[in-house]
């Protein structure tokens, strides 16, 4: 029987959930779910579970957000994840990953990614970034 490593991927808003709204611009809709249904080569290098904590704008990110996304973080290493991955906007990458850092007991990878470009772009780097953050958390050589 093959193991496959169990990552947990967290959303917490941003740009890289972001679709359009009708008016021509963009506000955070999907959840950690629709993220992962667009990237279905991520399942092939491991087990993920999708969590979605909140669907705000990254600005918004405030001391409050980031004690929930260190409590997800958490709850997901109690449940055997190998790895995380935060999903979130750009505007708060270093906050969304500190709290976690600095709170959390069990090291294991933590993974913040974001997207710089909305989808409803020619090009959108959210799925790119996404699966690279997968592989990254998935990996032996990444884990401690």
């Amino acid at each position: 029987m093959e193991y496959r490593r169990q990552i947990t991927v967290l959303s917490v808003g941003g740009t890289i959930t972001m679709t359009g709204s009708g008016g021509g611009g963009v506000v955070p809709q999907l959840g950690a779910e629709a993220l992962l249904a667009a990237l279905p080569l991520a399942s092939d290098i491991c087990d993920i579970e999708a969590v979605t904590i909140s669907k705000m704008p990254s600005p918004h990110m405030d001391p409050v957000s980031m004690v929930e996304l260190a409590a997800a973080t958490g709850r997901a290493r109690e449940k055997g994840a190998h790895g995380v991955v935060a999903v979130r906007g750009t505007d708060t990458p270093e906050q969304a990953a500190l709290r976690p850092a600095l709170t959390l007991a069990a090291p294991r990878t933590l993974a913040v990614t974001d997207a710089a470009r909305p989808p409803s772009r020619p090009v959108s780097d959210r799925t790119a970034h996404r699966y690279a953050a997968s592989r990254a958390v998935a990996s032996d050589t990444l884990a401690v």
